[in-house]
């Protein structure tokens, strides 16, 4: 008798190899799409764009006193493995 994790390791194995054929048959036109987008930015006004943003956020955001590192180092102490492994 076939166990029922075989029969799911040949579907799974029979639903990647689909999923490979369906990305290949699709690789071209997607390819071209996205030349088709490159060519058709405006990298001027992105930048432009980009930058008005990170504008707006530096005048919005006040400075953090801490560095993110400090933060980080924090939040490993608290959830340390090493202190629940004890």
């Amino acid at each position: 008798m076939e166990s029922p994790v075989s029969k799911l390791r040949e579907t799974t194995k029979a639903d990647v190899v689909a999923w490979v054929e369906r990305w290949k048959a699709v690789s071209p036109f997607l390819e071209k799409e996205r030349k088709n987008q490159i060519r058709a930015t405006n990298t001027a006004e992105s930048v432009e764009f980009l930058h008005n943003g990170l504008e707006f956020i530096l005048e919005k955001s006040p400075p953090i006193k801490k560095s993110g590192l400090e933060i980080m180092q924090k939040f490993f102490m608290k959830h340390s493995f090493y202190e629940s492994a004890r």
